[in-house]
């Protein structure tokens, strides 16, 4: 009977070993790996603004194509039919007061004009009108660009934060570990009347402590994580992710954290390529204006079927024959347009100032962000190294405390502290590591072209 009761134990543990396994594993397959790159895609997929500037490339393409239609003859087809009824029965003469033609007499008529109209010249403003509209699809594109590009940005200062909060949080844990054994050894020694209350409460304060700024960070991960959600559509739980680096900064950024000198390239900014299309859409908007107060040539051309009959309508329509064709060349020259053309020039003028203005303001806030994030960057490398000497006296320390704890000639409690020390540095470590990849990173995406 114990041998049976013996199996079905020895069975039941196994079955009990193998469901933790199992719930185990189903756990490390929930584990979220949080990419930066994957993060980015995800945002940009779902972002409506970039689905809208989309739409207006097209919009602009579109507009692009109905420049290109002026450039075919234009056919027109005109067809009216109607009665005239001479109410003086028929004593009336024709007259004819302006462009307004009285008749003399009674009668149904139908008549049906093909007019075609072509520019043969107007001066080159065609051509300025689709180099105009072809800088309009440039800068849409470009737009559609800066979008992505301040998307990006704002992912990365989220991801930053959030990897920031992640790594301190994942070393609050650890000094909770520390301190939650102190408070424990400190309340053994206090029962053994080794050491006052005091001491223990203080030990107490200082778990409760940790155990807030735990809860805290673990709130403000999670707030964090959400906000992340609303770019990515994914759902996010603190407990189950795992925080990647960049791992998509270039070799020259890498470069950069040894060496603080990167190459100022002003003209591959986005936002700059759009100013400039900014300015040459103004210089041609000006040479438009310029060009449409100037000679334009058309070609016309008609051709007229008529018939009329004094008594019916469906007669009129059985003589309907040929009865005239026209063409003619027209030529126009705009002479005086009260000023308009002149105040329109000095708008287009002021406009096209503003934009070199807002150029030369983007080329030193550039320059100031380059020279600021030169000084970070070697702070940051001087004071990495300090804090990696640093960290390499309290190893040799903690090291030292161990062997010393190992013969009992301390107590456990200062290796606690000299570790939790340990920890804390490499936090710092970790933080400054990530502002400079960060910063390094936002650089890099100012310079996308």
């Amino acid at each position: 009977m114990q041998k049976k009761f013996k199996i079905i134990n020895s069975l039941l543990l196994f079955f009990i070993f193998c469901l933790v396994s199992n719930l185990v594993l189903g756990a490390n397959d929930k584990l979220v790996n949080l990419q930066f790159t994957r993060v980015v895609e995800q945002a940009l997929q779902n972002d409506y603004d970039l689905k809208i500037a989309e739409q207006d490339i097209k919009i602009s393409k579109a507009q692009h194509n109905e420049i290109r239609a002026e450039l075919w003859p234009k056919l027109y087809l005109r067809a009216y039919s109607d009665y005239t009824s001479d109410l003086t029965t028929d004593q009336a003469e024709v007259v004819v007061i302006g462009d307004q033609v009285f008749g003399d007499e009674s009668k149904f008529q139908t008549a049906t004009t093909l007019k075609l109209n072509y520019l043969i010249f107007d001066s080159g403003l065609w051509n300025d009108k689709q180099n105009f509209y072809e800088k309009e699809i440039l800068k849409q594109k470009l737009n559609k660009q800066i979008i992505a590009q301040q998307l990006k940005i704002q992912i990365l200062e989220l991801y930053k934060n959030i990897w920031l909060n992640f790594e301190a949080l994942s070393t609050q844990k650890k000094l909770l570990v520390y301190k939650q054994e102190s408070a424990d050894f400190y309340q053994r020694l206090y029962k053994a009347g080794k050491i006052s209350k005091l001491k223990v409460a203080d030990a107490k304060i200082d778990l409760k402590n940790s155990t807030l700024e735990t809860m805290y960070l673990k709130e403000k991960l999670k707030d964090q994580l959400q906000e992340l959600a609303i770019y990515t559509g994914e759902n996010y739980h603190t407990s189950q992710i795992l925080v990647q680096g960049f791992t998509d900064i270039s070799a020259d950024s890498t470069k950069l954290l040894n060496r603080p000198d990167i190459p100022l390239e002003i003209t591959q900014r986005v936002d700059y390529k759009k100013m400039e299309t900014e300015i040459a859409k103004k210089r041609l908007e000006l040479e438009m204006l310029q060009k449409g107060n100037k000679l334009k040539i058309n070609l016309e051309g008609e051709y007229l079927y008529y018939a009329a009959d004094y008594t019916s309508l469906r007669r009129a329509w059985a003589n309907f024959l040929p009865k005239t064709w026209v063409i003619r060349m027209t030529a126009t020259y705009p002479l005086f347009q009260g000023f308009a053309e002149s105040a329109q020039a000095e708008k287009i003028k002021m406009e096209t100032k503003k934009w070199q203005l807002k150029k030369e303001k983007l080329f030193w806030e550039t320059k100031l962000f380059y020279q600021t994030l030169v000084n970070k960057i070697a702070q940051n490398k001087k004071t990495l190294q300090h804090n990696q000497k640093k960290y390499l006296e309290l190893s040799k320390k903690a090291y030292m405390l161990a062997r010393l704890k190992k013969y009992k000639l301390i107590e456990k409690v200062n290796l606690w502290e000299q570790k939790m020390g340990i920890e804390q540095m490499l936090l710092e470590q970790k933080k400054l590591i990530i502002k400079t990849q960060a910063d390094l990173l936002k650089y890099f995406l100012f310079l996308e072209g």
